[in-house]
């Protein structure tokens, strides 16, 4: 078979490399999945090649869930699940994707940076460039200063207080999705303001990815309870059927501007795709996770935030979508997000800018930011903050008028409790006195501990609301809290700036708060076993690195243990009578429960979508949310006989002012207590001058 050796690659080293996998994975997709590798007449079966252009025809014409089931970790994913590296890892990823932003100058590689060390004038004549460059860079820089910009008009749009998420528009409508109890709709709104309406989808729980150009139609994924990659639909604007864009499953996509192509994020790369889902092409890989994918102006450029789960930051690319390379690289953008997650931002199709929204825990800071790629240390892109006084924009889209935009965004942040009265059959305020999230009850009922708002601070009170005291402050950002059996400690779900989600513990009169364990996992919601001696959580935001799964902490020695066949589950609730660790399916949508003594999991409930349970105090029931039911329950399943039961229905909070957090507990009486949301999240037209 003829072929340019350049495209050639050649043994299963150069293959895995290709694929951004290790060669066990290329072997598995060979023989199991029809990989095309050939193998040259006359020499053994291990002497292998494949061809480049093969190779990403075959990959972008699979199922992405069936290669993710064949799925091996590479060297480095595997050494950040503690587990031994291939004997064969794969090569490291470019410079430009993993190297500091000082390091990335695609002028100069690596044998030319060795020769001019070597020479003599190496330090005189980069630092002359560097001086050169920075001058440079500044006057361009000079060149476009963005002036103090001033608010003319910053006006609500609608005022029914739910939650809102996934702003976009084509210029003339404002489409977005809304929380109705636990279940997620779509809704339009003109830009001139008026009416919501509600648009009917055939898909259950859609989230709204982006808008044609024209507005006629709709790039939806469906979600499924909490599966990360989810099946990729295009709606009508107005109201129809709608039709599955082929097999695609990903977390992100974006429309071109002519509404020909679609990119979207699958695991750890973004693909382009036809519209209709054919001619479909791997673009990138990025190493990381991709989010908020958004095409340039001029449809040949692609923007898109890289999320690194550990440190949870987020790092900003820019991609050419039509270069000529087999793997065009992703250059990377100067700017200072911070180390919160989830920056938002939009690019107008007029104007030498972009806007940017950062989130920070006391408000939220909506720049213009200088257009550019400079990426010299000391040559940042220039900014200007448009003065808005509000605590959180959950979305910015421009507007089709030069200083103008819309934003989703909150001016409170304020969470209320609400008990289900089993009698009457009605939700009752409680603790009215305080505005927090994630209320636990200690074993004898007497006790409680949530995260109070807006600050996110650990607090601990009597069940009355008396004798309440602080137990953290910042830079602590605490959710889950659950109390020891004997109830004199109290271990809470928290991170600081950069670091992962760890379990800490602290004493129940205050103290300084201690790490349960050794180790730099992303560590969930802790609950103890009876004898007050181990904790047990499920791992999140472990996507980029494979499946979740389920973990012991031993507090004794400060040990770890993952549970045999976890691989999968999420959300570990441990009973209280020390015999069950519940945890829900990510994929199959189960409930199982695992047997402490026995050591093996059973499967006590199916078609369970939702990401929160609790147990009952008698250890006889598993509370389970289900959002994708109706307008979403809370369900009973009894452990001896697997019956099932509607404990909750969400129906009549459809008509409260504000939204329902997806988590819930229960009082010592075994009530269901949930969250209400009352933000204010609002649709806002704003619009700005320099003068």
């Amino acid at each position: 078979m003829a072929s340019n050796q350049n495209e050639r690659l050649e043994g299963w080293k150069e293959i895995s490399s290709f694929i951004h996998r290790d060669e066990r994975t290329a072997r598995r997709w060979e023989k199991d999945l029809g990989m095309p590798v050939h193998r040259d007449p006359g020499n053994s079966q291990s002497r292998v090649y494949a061809l480049r252009a093969e190779i990403d025809t075959w990959v972008n014409s699979r199922d992405h869930r069936e290669l993710d089931a064949t799925f091996y970790p590479t060297a480095s994913d595997a050494l950040s699940m503690g587990e031994p590296p291939d004997e064969h890892p794969v090569e490291k990823a470019p410079a430009a994707i993993v190297a500091p932003d000082f390091l990335r100058n695609p002028q100069l590689s690596r044998q030319h940076a060795r020769r001019r060390l070597r020479s003599g004038l190496w330090l005189a004549s980069t630092a002359c460039v560097m001086i050169i460059a920075w001058l440079a860079g500044a006057r361009l820089v000079t060149s476009f200063t963005l002036g103090p910009l001033r608010v003319l008009r910053l006006q609500p749009l609608t005022d029914d207080g739910r939650w809102k998420e996934s702003l976009r528009t084509d210029g003339t409508t404002l489409f977005f999705g809304e929380l109705e109890g636990e279940r997620r709709v779509l809704v339009s709104l003109p830009v001139t303001g008026g009416v919501v309406r509600q648009i009917q989808t055939p898909v259950s729980n859609p989230f709204l990815q982006d808008v044609s150009p024209d507005g006629q139609r709709l790039l939806v994924t469906s979600a499924q309870g909490a599966d990360l990659e989810q099946p990729l639909w295009i709606l009508p604007a107005a109201a129809g059927s709608g039709a599955r864009v082929l097999n695609i499953l990903c977390h992100s996509a974006a429309w071109s501007l002519d509404g020909a192509r679609i990119a979207y994020a699958h695991r750890d790369a973004v693909y382009l795709t036809n519209s209709d889902g054919t001619n479909r092409r791997l673009l990138i890989r990025t190493g990381k996770f991709p989010v908020r994918l958004r095409w340039a102006p001029d449809g040949h450029r692609l923007r898109f935030l890289v999320m690194d789960t550990d440190s949870i930051s987020e790092s900003p690319r820019e991609v050419q979508v039509d270069s000529n390379a087999a793997r065009p690289a992703a250059v990377p953008l100067s700017l200072d997000l911070g180390w919160q997650c989830c920056s938002e931002w939009d690019w107008p199709s007029v104007g030498n800018y972009f806007l940017l929204v950062r989130n920070t825990p006391q408000t939220a800071h909506l720049e213009l930011v200088q257009n550019t790629v400079w990426n010299w240390p000391l040559a940042r892109p220039q900014a200007s903050e448009i003065p808005v006084s509000l605590h959180e924009i959950e979305g910015v889209v421009a507007g089709r008028e030069p200083h103008t935009a819309y934003l989703n965004a909150s001016g409170s942040h304020h969470g209320e409790f609400l008990r289900f009265d089993v009698r009457s059959a009605e939700f009752v305020p409680h603790l009215s006195g305080v505005s927090a999230e994630y209320l636990s009850y200690s074993r004898d009922g007497k006790w409680i501990s949530y995260s109070r708002l807006p600050d996110h601070s650990l607090w601990r009170s009597r069940a009355d609301e008396s004798d309440a005291i602080q137990l953290t402050s910042a830079p602590y950002e605490v959710q889950f809290s659950s109390w020891s059996p004997d109830g004199s400690k109290i271990a809470f779900m928290a991170r600081m700036p950069g670091k992962p989600w760890r379990i800490y513990l602290v004493p129940m009169t205050g103290g300084n708060p201690q790490e349960a364990a050794t180790g730099d996992d992303q560590q969930g919601a802790p609950t103890w076993s009876r004898d007050g001696e181990s904790i047990s959580y499920g791992r999140v935001l472990c996507y980029e690195t494979g499946p979740c799964d389920i973990r012991v902490i031993h507090l004794r020695d400060r040990s770890v243990e993952t549970l045999p066949e976890s691989a999968g589950l999420r959300t570990a609730r441990w009973s209280p009578d020390g015999k069950y660790i519940a945890a829900l399916h990510t994929d199959s949508h189960e409930v199982r429960l695992f047997h402490v003594q026995k050591r093996r999991w059973i499967t006590i409930a199916n078609s369970v979508e939702g990401d929160d349970m609790a147990w009952s105090r008698d250890s006889r029931y598993v509370y389970v949310n289900n959002p994708q039911e109706e307008a979403g329950v809370i369900l009973r399943i009894r452990v001896s006989d697997r019956k099932r039961e509607k404990v909750v229905d969400f129906s009549p909070l459809r008509r409260l002012h504000g939204s329902l957090n997806r988590w819930f507990t229960l009082a010592p009486d075994d009530s269901p207590i949930l969250l209400r949301h009352i933000d204010a999240y609002e649709i806002y037209a704003l619009s700005w001058t320099d003068q």
